[in-house]
């Protein structure tokens, strides 16, 4: 699991980090994006994006994938 968030304010960091999402893209197996910005839920739904990667990682890794 990976995230990016990128400052749209910062010209610098927002090259270089969509620089990067092209690499990023071409070795995924799966994305998911979240476009938009910032709230009070922002940390709620990246851990929750992180708990379902785990938890299709386990499944996958054992027998009980679907």
């Amino acid at each position: 699991v990976d995230a990016i968030s990128i400052n749209q304010d910062d010209p610098e960091e927002r090259s270089k980090e969509v620089a990067r999402m092209g690499g990023i893209y071409r070795r995924a197996r799966r994305v998911i994006v979240w476009l938009g910005g910032e709230s009070e839920d922002s940390n709620l739904a990246m851990s929750t994006l992180e708990k379902v990667g785990r938890d299709v990682f386990y499944r996958k890794s054992g027998s009980s994938f679907a």
